[in-house]
């Protein structure tokens, strides 16, 4: 039975850590251009929450925050809104970027 878990563990981190990127929310016809912020009241349009990107954060580069805005263009969204790096609290902790996906509402 222990030996069925720590499978499972195994087959789910592998999987987890194959995925970079992760969106959750409305699609919409893809974006050329977005606009991009780092807090919510730096918004200057109306706006609503439609998803959230997350990815792994693998150094300290920009790569990250680029892959997020690619896909926050192709879900069609007009901004995001970045909340920062997160780390997972595992013995091998890995770091990831998170934003907001917005649509202006005016």
């Amino acid at each position: 039975m222990k030996i069925n878990h720590i499978l499972t563990f195994t087959l789910l981190s592998v999987l987890i850590s194959c995925s970079t990127i992760s969106y959750t929310g409305e699609t919409n016809k893809p974006s050329d251009k977005i606009d991009v912020y780092y807090k919510e009241k730096d918004v200057a349009h109306p706006y609503k929450t439609v998803g959230r990107i997350i990815t792994i954060a693998r150094n300290k580069d920009n790569k990250a925050k680029e892959k997020i805005m690619e896909k926050a263009k192709s879900v069609g969204a007009d901004a995001v809104i970045f909340s920062g790096v997160y780390f997972t609290e595992e013995k091998t902790a890995s770091a990831y970027e998170k934003a907001d996906v917005i649509k202006y509402t005016d």
